[in-house]
């Protein structure tokens, strides 16, 4: 059995390449389309934002505004109107 000749190999990784370059297109395409229409994040901070939040990974569970405060707030409503 003959191997390969170098042109196969060229066209072989050409195809590679070229397939890796539409991928990659196709993915930006859909995470425009996920985030609204807007452009992809370019910073890795932008995208941290987008996805943890404001304060990003660190600050994820913090409370959020107009958040349900919890059954002990609750409690603490009850003893002032004592």
């Amino acid at each position: 059995m003959t191997g390969y000749s170098a042109g196969e190999w060229a066209a072989y990784h050409a195809g590679l390449e070229a397939g890796y370059a539409l991928g990659a297109d196709e993915q930006f395409a859909e995470l425009a389309e996920l985030v609204g229409g807007r452009s992809a994040p370019a910073r890795p901070t932008e995208l941290e934002e987008l996805r943890w939040g404001p304060g990003g990974r660190a600050h994820f569970a913090d409370p959020r505004p107009g958040e349900y405060p919890g059954r002990n707030h609750l409690a603490d409503i009850e003893l002032e109107a004592s």
